[in-house]
């Protein structure tokens, strides 16, 4: 299946050649990026709602049980990345004008944990569970860098100057 945000109206999920579309959830709130749980059975996504901020949801993949997993209204949260065993979410968190970070938690929103301090965007879980690529200006020049899911072993990726490095994906074996 294929699950993509209509404009101002919700969530719909469609066989992957598009045929019988089926809207699962009707929300006239600005869904942005969505992500498939990798065993399948949920849909991560933000939403920039009527509070002007951006928060993470967990649908379930027929349309049940939408829970907010990020409530404060102060903070806006976005770009959710599964973990290969659909336990952990990371995602990129920032408050008004402070850059953003990057962060996990668990897929019901407990222990959440911060794992960068100087900025990053457009996370990325490896394939298998250890790593995050994520995008980053930290050090004046955009780059896909590296972190452990514990927080640990940051690495910089990319280094030409003058290009513009960013959004980074895995292949589905981390291999390529």
């Amino acid at each position: 299946h294929i699950a993509y945000p209509e404009y101002k109206k919700g969530i719909v999920v469609a066989n992957a050649d598009g045929s019988e579309p089926k809207q699962i959830l009707e929300n006239g709130d600005l869904i942005g990026e969505l992500e498939w749980s990798p065993d399948g059975t949920r849909i991560a996504h933000d939403n920039y709602d009527d509070s002007k901020h951006y928060a993470l949801y967990l649908l379930n993949r027929d349309g049940t049980e939408h829970t907010l997993l990020t409530k404060d209204h102060s903070v806006n949260e976005k770009s959710p990345s599964w973990s290969s065993d659909s336990q952990w979410l990371t995602f990129h968190s920032w408050k008004g004008e402070d850059p953003k970070d990057i962060y996990i938690m668990r897929s019901d929103g407990s222990e959440r944990q911060r794992l960068t301090y100087q900025g990053g965007y457009s996370p990325s879980w490896s394939p298998d569970g250890t790593q995050i690529a994520f995008t980053s200006y930290m050090d004046g020049l955009s780059g896909i860098y590296l972190i452990g899911r514990e927080g640990a072993h940051l690495c910089r990726l990319t280094s030409l100057i003058g290009s513009v490095d960013s959004l980074p994906v895995w292949s589905p074996d981390g291999n390529y």
